[in-house]
């Protein structure tokens, strides 16, 4: 430990409320941001405003909350992108760019010396860093607070940088993926889908969800505001004509199922393990064996609004202990894919659809296609 001033600010961006932290050297000016998840030019402009220009980028692990803003990092400015060895195939971005490395290396920010940890479980590749071999509590916790000796830009004393560790992951098949344990205890957040679809994701027949937003949504498209959610089914705008042959029977289980008018049955929960963007049809070709959709239903989706992209997101699925009925009420209603529901799901006994090894290995094949898309 030096005990050199170190520049060190957390950001609280983006709709799942991420903290983005930027490090760097008060001696330098230079400065290195850490998962670039969301609200890149809020990341550039707070840099920049404490007198810092950004020159490296570190992530911990490749959950797309943590990445979704590197392309637009990158586009505004060339940097170089450290991340763990065993992550490194998951991320979208510019060879150039891509720097994998491996456990012990020293990346040096300015004169900051930042040595990178491997601390698998939440990810296979998730890393910590140790900034400037400053002390230490436990490297796996999700907070992160600041060093005691801080110039103007930093705040508070504290730890190094953490990986966003998670007890309830497990490891399978080259990927990790989340357990039950890993579910909150409830959850009010529900991502309205056909309930065809629905009943498609409670028999592990589809791990995919290819969204572009509801009619209440034109502008800014599909977003993901919670990678943990309840799934609301619905039963409009659904039709058999948009499903291969073989699942029609998802639909009519669900029309059979379907509880009495005003009335809704909750029986899935859900957590969004990876992200992307794709306006590639043959990406969406490739992802066939992973959801029930036909190609009149791809189609219809591209057509839509085709400068928007599609939004895939693949979903580790749960199955309630018990169905959970609840009453609709008239804000739920509406072409929107997000609702805020009026009380607690509860999520403890949830039973994941797919085992760790099948999931993984499903998790697996999918970000393939994705990345080599």
């Amino acid at each position: 430990m030096t005990g050199r001033p170190l520049y060190l600010k957390q950001l609280e961006l983006g709709p799942m409320q991420n903290f983005i932290y930027l490090l760097g050297d008060p001696a330098t000016r230079d400065a290195a941001v850490v998962d670039p998840g969301w609200e890149v030019p809020r990341i550039l402009e707070a840099a920049q405003e404490d007198g810092y220009r950004v020159t490296h980028a570190f992530v911990t692990h490749g959950h797309f909350d943590h990445v979704m803003g590197l392309g637009e990092l990158l586009d505004t400015v060339d940097v170089p992108v450290y991340v763990h060895r065993d992550e490194a195939p998951s991320l979208e971005i510019p060879p150039s760019n891509l720097k994998p490395v491996s456990s012990g290396e020293v990346i040096r920010v300015g004169g900051v010396p930042v040595t990178l940890i491997h601390t698998p479980g939440h990810t296979p590749g998730s890393q910590c860093l140790l900034v400037d071999d400053r002390p230490h509590r436990a490297l796996s916790r999700p907070s992160l607070r600041a060093p005691a000796d801080l110039d103007a830009g930093g705040r508070e004393a504290g730890e190094p940088v953490p990986a966003d560790g998670n007890p309830g992951a497990v490891s399978g098949a080259g990927r990790t993926v989340m357990a039950a344990s890993a579910l909150p205890a409830t959850c009010q957040t529900a991502l309205k889908e056909w309930a065809g679809v629905v009943q498609a994701l409670a028999r592990g027949e589809q791990t995919v969800l290819i969204r572009k937003g509801g009619l209440l949504e034109p502008g800014s498209g599909f977003q993901i505001l919670s990678n943990r959610v309840v799934f609301y089914p619905t039963f409009e705008h659904q039709t058999v004509k948009y499903l291969r042959p073989p699942y029609a029977r998802d639909m009519d289980e669900a029309l059979a199922a379907r509880p009495p008018e005003g009335q809704l049955r909750l029986e899935l929960c859900g957590v969004i393990e990876h992200a992307t963007h794709t306006l590639d049809a043959s990406v969406i070709t490739q992802l066939e064996p992973f959801h029930i959709y036909n190609d009149a239903f791809l189609t219809q989706r591209l057509k839509w609004q085709p400068d928007q992209p599609l939004v895939i997101a693949v979903v580790r699925a749960f199955r309630l202990p018990s169905p959970q009925l609840v009453p609709v009420v008239s804000r739920y209603a509406g072409c929107k894919s997000w609702v805020d529901l009026d009380q607690p799901i509860p999520l403890a006994g949830a039973i994941p659809v797919l085992d760790d090894q099948a999931f993984a290995d499903r998790l697996s094949r999918i970000r393939a296609i994705l990345a080599a898309g």
